[in-house]
């Protein structure tokens, strides 16, 4: 969703039950939804839930969409942020082809997703399910609720499911995106090193440290660090992830707009689904502030379109809650 060209999501990566599946299908506003498929990113029932009720209210318009691809980042600090996210897909995303890399099945955004062609990058491909930051060379920080071990959750994908990407990047809005990735770009998690969940209506704590199988090499990604940081209201941020489960994305722009909660802090970020677990850093020294973890619905069904397509939720300065990022501080490495 986007305000003041802010977009919000609830970024949370449970399957949705049968039951659910059948009531999303039944509502007319959803009829022209493609089928959903339950082997690719994972939509979140509370998420979903909340889009049926907000579809039909006012939408506010004349936002602008702040995220740029890889290739249009021109901070090399930033740029090493960037190469630092980790993209996470289910293993059964990935196949083995000839020369020994790992192909992708990703489909076509706004294919997959019925979303209006005005819409950004929809000829760009989706593959992940989950977004990640390097803190170690063999350590990603995500939030806990994109790995069953760290939630505990049974609904969520088991961590010998999960592929960790780095390199998952497109060039431009007509660039699909990296299907093909080196082994050097591609990792399996062994451990749960330390996580948390603990949801509440005021306050999110929603982090894992997961322990790859091996180093990552400098070639590849070098880690992030973080030190504790007093936020305050105010503060300019940005996130680097994988919204939607698209190649990765800096969304810049934004501030925090509520520090009032303990686990917690809330700013108007441009992110969605599928950046759960992305790193949300201070612009102004690119230091690792927090985990994105959930937000606002994502997008509604334009039935004035012909035909009826998806389009982003938008909202003003007022009017939407923000997203909801837990602080580094929360977290333990080890």
């Amino acid at each position: 969703m986007i305000v003041r060209g802010k977009i919000f999501a609830v970024h949370t990566a449970t399957t949705l039950s049968a039951a659910m599946l059948g009531m999303l299908l039944s509502v007319p506003t959803f009829s022209h939804m493609a089928p959903l498929d339950l082997n690719g990113p994972a939509l979140d029932e509370q998420r979903t839930m909340a889009e049926e009720l907000a579809l039909g209210g006012p939408k506010p318009i004349n936002a602008e969409d702040n995220r740029l691809d890889f290739d249009r980042i021109k901070d090399p600090l930033v740029e090493r942020v960037a190469k630092a996210s980790v993209a996470l897909f289910f293993s059964s995303e990935l196949s083995r082809i000839s020369d020994g890399r790992l192909q992708s099945k990703g489909t076509r955004f706004g294919a997959r997703f019925l979303m209006c062609k005005d819409e950004s990058f929809t000829e760009q491909i989706t593959a992940a399910f989950c977004s990640g930051t390097l803190v170690a060379d063999d350590v990603v920080l995500t939030a806990a609720h994109c790995v069953r071990e760290a939630s505990t959750r049974p609904g969520d994908p088991a961590l010998s499911d999960v592929r960790f990407v780095f390199g998952f990047r497109a060039k431009n809005y007509d660039d699909p995106g990296r299907s093909q990735f080196g082994l050097e770009e591609v990792y399996s998690g062994v451990e749960v090193i330390a996580a948390r969940r603990d949801i509440s209506d005021r306050d999110a704590e929603d982090w894992a440290t997961i322990r790859l199988d091996r180093p990552v090499p400098a070639t590849v990604a070098n880690p992030i660090m973080s030190r504790r940081i007093k936020v305050a209201k105010g503060m300019h941020v940005y996130a680097v992830g994988y919204p939607i489960g698209l190649p990765v994305k800096y969304a810049a722009g934004a501030q925090i707009r509520n520090d009032d909660s303990g686990a917690s802090f809330k700013a108007d970020l441009d992110t969605f689904q599928g950046n759960s677990g992305s790193g949300v850093f201070l612009s102004e020294t690119n230091e690792l502030l927090g985990i994105l973890v959930r937000g606002d619905p994502d997008f509604y069904m334009d039935q004035k379109a012909r035909p009826p397509c998806r389009r982003t939720y938008r909202c003003g300065t007022v009017g939407c809650t923000g997203e909801v990022v837990t602080r580094i501080e929360k977290v333990r490495m080890q």
